[in-house]
């Protein structure tokens, strides 16, 4: 009788460890995904925000030099975001150039 409860008491103890760590699992999951999709998605933000001022700013300033597409490429999304909003004023070149040097000093 003692061993028989035993046994039913160590197959409960499995089962609720079990219910527990998949719960547990599930949880880290989800929030793993959701952080994987916010990643995800920042990145496609960056990536069309990145695109649409390469695509605009040869209108506003003309051509741009290798070594300038190169800087633009690195800024942030938060820089990129700023860029948006100042290369409407931009005329030429060293308007660019100078608010690039503004932004990493």
């Amino acid at each position: 009788m003692k061993e028989e409860a035993r046994e039913e008491g160590r197959k409960e103890g499995l089962i609720e460890g079990l219910e527990q760590g998949l719960a547990e699992g599930l949880e880290q999951g989800i929030t793993q995904g959701l952080e994987q999709g916010r990643l995800a998605e920042r990145s496609q933000i960056l990536d069309r925000q990145r695109s649409q001022i390469l695509r605009l700013l040869p209108r506003t300033v003309g051509e741009l030099p290798d070594r300038l597409n190169v800087q633009v490429n690195q800024l942030s999304l938060e820089q990129l975001e700023l860029l948006n909003e100042q290369l409407w004023d931009f005329t030429k070149l060293n308007d660019l150039v100078d608010w690039l040097n503004t932004i990493q000093d």
